[in-house]
């Protein structure tokens, strides 16, 4: 990135001409965001037709003209010069590989480090050419979402590129194998999610409108071997597995042929079918196991304790582990602790009042920093019971987003008075305006707080909102929240 001071998001939006400005709705694309830097924050541009207000939301605001929605993109980024631009995501806008290209050879994109792609219709060709001499010398993170890849990731052996995201977009056996042999020099982070198979939006729209349940493909244990082995094995830090069919051997060949510079794991989705007790026995026996630091097994479904066998010392650096997605007994989070592991942070959801009893009478409670368990709506009295604060002394963030509490609930979770408390999930409860005071007193201190979709008043949203301190989340408020 070059040193140049950042002009402000107004300035930037000003270059627009005003009638284009206003039908594309530029002041929604162009954003300011704040990211962290060392200790602090710094300011980055970005263009950013799926969000504006927030990821994921549509930056129209009305019916989109998909014809002139790329005509617009173009006509917006020619007016942009030479403006340091560090993160597209063009959404699901459809472009051909000719305006793409286009889009790559503008004067701002040269200092472009993440871009997104979301079924907008690129192929093999205009994918290709991010790596090309007219492409994105500076790009470190791609995500390829349901557009076709082909071999353009043959071209980015040279790159800069740190971080892959690919989901639908045709990345098969021998894609993958031949992306293992001669990786990016500098990848360290690779996610696979559903990947195999090439799937248009439209196709994976039709499929969510009848309710179909995707057959989930796989690699073969060979490839596995391959990839652990080679280069990229070598390399990678990060790899997250998501919604790809995991048999046992396929587990035996991520676990035991290398990936020895792991940090991070994640087997989501697609280990269903495997037992989680063998699983996380593989995983204890794995050459990166001792160094290990974040485990996430999301969405498989297990309803035993996973946590029987599981020797703790031998995941010594592990402090993350997510694991929302299964049902897992009182019994398994007692495991969890007399496992010896040192976890510092948690997620798992849908816990009973005897799995917070259990939890909060553990050692884990006292090392915790991070506690998240959303939609554990049968905490009943128990569960409430054991929020208090001298059982969770390090807790810095807790979610208790759709977790059935009521104005009375919180009067007793005298650990949301916990000193280092900072982040605070409220979210989809049942919240009233009776909580106002306490709900005032939390914003006061805290960094971020969440009671949207509960059953606050206009009044009592406006009432937190004069509180400076906090980031206070309020959107959604309905008597239904109430009544749930």
């Amino acid at each position: 990135m070059t040193t140049t001071l950042l002009p402000s998001i107004d300035e930037v939006r000003a270059r627009v001409p005003a009638p284009l400005r206003q039908a594309a709705m530029v002041d929604r694309i162009l954003v300011e965001e704040t990211v962290p830097a060392g200790e602090g924050t710094r300011r980055r541009l970005a263009v950013d037709l799926s969000a504006g207000l927030g990821r994921g939301e549509p930056y129209f605001g009305r019916p989109v003209d998909w014809e002139r929605a790329a005509e617009d993109l173009l006509a917006i980024a020619r007016h942009l010069a030479d403006v340091p631009i560090e993160r597209v995501d063009i959404g699901s806008v459809p472009i051909t590989d000719a305006a793409f290209v286009e889009l790559l050879g503008q004067p701002w994109a040269r200092e472009v480090r993440i871009l997104d792609t979301r079924g907008n219709g690129i192929t093999e060709r205009g994918l290709g050419a991010l790596f090309g001499p007219g492409g994105l010398p500076e790009l470190r993170s791609l995500r390829v979402v349901s557009d076709a890849l082909g071999g353009a990731l043959d071209a980015a052996t040279e790159s800069k590129l740190e971080h892959l995201t690919l989901r639908e977009c045709g990345f098969d056996e021998a894609r993958f194998e031949a992306f293992a042999e001669h990786p990016p020099p500098h990848v360290t982070e690779l996610v696979l999610d559903e990947c195999i198979a090439f799937r248009t939006t439209a196709a994976r729209a039709r499929a969510h409108a009848r309710d179909e349940v995707a057959t989930l493909g796989g690699y073969t244990p060979a490839t596995w071997k391959l990839a652990a082995k080679g280069r990229l094995g070598q390399q990678l830090k990060v790899l997250r597995v998501r919604n790809l069919a995991l048999a046992t051997r396929d587990r035996d060949a991520i676990c035991t042929a290398g990936f020895a510079a792991l940090r991070e794991l994640a087997f989501d989705g697609g280990a269903a079918k495997l037992a989680g007790e063998a699983l996380l026995t593989a995983i204890t026996k794995a050459d990166f196991a001792p160094t290990l630091e974040v485990l996430d097994l999301s969405n498989n479904g297990w309803k035993v304790d996973v946590f029987a066998k599981l020797d703790g010392e031998a995941l010594p650096a592990l402090r993350t582990l997510r694991i929302p997605g299964s049902r897992l007994p009182a019994t398994a989070w007692k495991s969890l602790a007399k496992s010896g592991i040192a976890l510092a942070d948690l997620t798992a959801d849908r816990l009973d009042g005897k799995s917070m009893v259990a939890l909060s009478t553990s050692r884990l409670a006292a090392t915790l920093t991070a506690l998240r368990v959303p939609l554990s709506r049968d905490l009943k009295a128990a569960g409430v019971a054991c929020l208090v604060g001298e059982r969770w002394p390090a807790l810095e963030i807790l979610d208790l987003r759709g977790c059935g509490i009521t104005d009375e609930a919180l009067v007793q979770m005298t650990v949301l008075d916990a000193p280092k408390l900072r982040r605070l999930g409220l979210g989809r409860n049942h919240l009233t305006d009776a909580s106002l005071d306490r709900l005032r007193a939390l914003a006061a201190r805290l960094e971020i707080l969440d009671v949207s979709e509960n059953a606050l008043s206009q009044q009592g949203v406006a009432a937190l909102s004069q509180v400076q301190k906090a980031k206070v989340r309020t959107y959604g408020q309905s008597d239904h929240h109430r009544a749930r």
